[in-house]
């Protein structure tokens, strides 16, 4: 039983689920207890594990790179052969990501999951029409912005602001809420991955 604090007392009774029949019953917040601590466990040894590593800096919430981390960047690919394989990936996708164009889908559209609006000729609209250019766009911004900040080339900035700009600027729907398919594809597609690059 939980009580919470009001003026009032109030019960909150939680189901007890059953694992087998040699299993004990267990209530669901014995188990939500037992998952916050092993979460709990977990995270901390993650984080015990980060913060070993050589040129970690620790900050949380946010999606970019500070000045330190980008020159702890160049060392590593300066002295490191898995950060120099790395760094060349990233350099030759930021290259193709060179030539390029912004591939905005039309916010006007109804991108539902059966529907017949579909760029790719199947029935998938919002996998086909506005996850897959969107994620294929972030990833582009975002090897451009690395290419960016660890080179200081200008054409990848300005590259990646010329893709940044086109989906700020062409992909606005006005009512998302009626639209789910953008709701779906927005956040994993494009918009994450736009931050990162920002």
């Amino acid at each position: 039983m939980l009580k919470l604090k009001t003026d009032r007392k109030v019960k909150i009774h939680l189901p007890k689920i059953h694992l087998s029949s040699r299993e004990k019953d267990f209530s669901l917040g014995q188990l939500l207890v037992f998952g916050l601590v092993f979460a709990g466990i977990g995270g901390y040894f993650l984080w015990q594990a980060f913060a070993a590593t050589p040129g970690f800096v620790p900050e949380t919430g946010r999606f970019y790179l500070t000045h330190a981390e980008i020159d702890v960047m160049k060392q590593n690919i300066a002295n490191k052969a898995w950060a120099k394989t790395a760094w060349q990936n990233t350099l030759n996708q930021a290259n193709s990501a060179l030539t390029a164009g912004a591939n905005v889908p039309d916010p006007t559209k109804d991108y539902t999951e059966r529907t017949t609006t579909d760029c790719l000729g199947e029935k998938r609209g919002w996998h086909n029409c506005l996850y897959l250019p969107g994620m294929n766009n972030g990833h582009q911004v975002r090897d451009l912005a690395l290419a960016y900040a660890v080179t200081s080339d200008i054409k990848y900035g300005n590259k990646a602001k010329e893709i940044l700009l086109a989906w700020a600027t062409k992909y606005n729907p006005q009512t998302p809420s009626s639209k789910i398919g953008h709701y779906v594809a927005e956040p994993v597609g494009f918009m994450l991955k736009g931050f990162m690059a920002y």
